[in-house]
């Protein structure tokens, strides 16, 4: 499961998804993968970006929309998300430890800013994110998340 917190229409995780769907698929073309945006915007947006996207014609690939505020808890999500992604929205999360709460319904996720070689600068075009997580999606957890800065 990968998740996209603050997706709006889906669109600013729509390369980066696609790449990772596809190294999977690579490794386990018989994998389900299930795709996870959530946002406070109203659905229509996503609906629409998803019907045209090249994501939605993938075997294997299935998505969902979540209505709601990330700040809230997930437990459908519980044991479960393998990769967090956030792009636009990062400047609403932060990267200290998250303990589970008493009933065990929230996991503690292990929240790691990311910035890649060159970033802020010219020379920059976003290629290190993908291979970040490629090189670390092996050894995630379903109780470690990554968060990654983008320029």
């Amino acid at each position: 499961m990968i998740a996209d917190y603050g997706a709006a229409d889906g669109v600013n995780s729509n390369r980066l998804f696609e790449r990772i769907v596809r190294y999977i698929h690579g490794i386990n073309p018989s994998l389900n993968v299930r795709l996870v945006y959530i946002d406070i915007a109203d659905p229509a947006a996503f609906n629409q970006f998803w019907a045209d996207s090249h994501l939605s014609e993938l075997k294997h690939v299935e998505a969902e929309y979540i209505r709601r505020s990330f700040y809230e808890p997930f437990p459908e999500l519980a044991g479960r998300l393998n990769i967090g992604f956030s792009s636009t929205a990062l400047h609403w999360m932060d990267t200290e430890t998250v303990d589970a709460d008493s009933s065990g319904t929230s996991p503690a996720y292990r929240q790691t800013s990311y910035q890649p070689p060159g970033a802020g600068s010219s020379q920059n075009n976003g290629s290190a994110i993908g291979e970040y997580f490629f090189a670390n999606a092996r050894v995630l957890s379903s109780r470690e998340v990554y968060w990654c800065w983008l320029p």
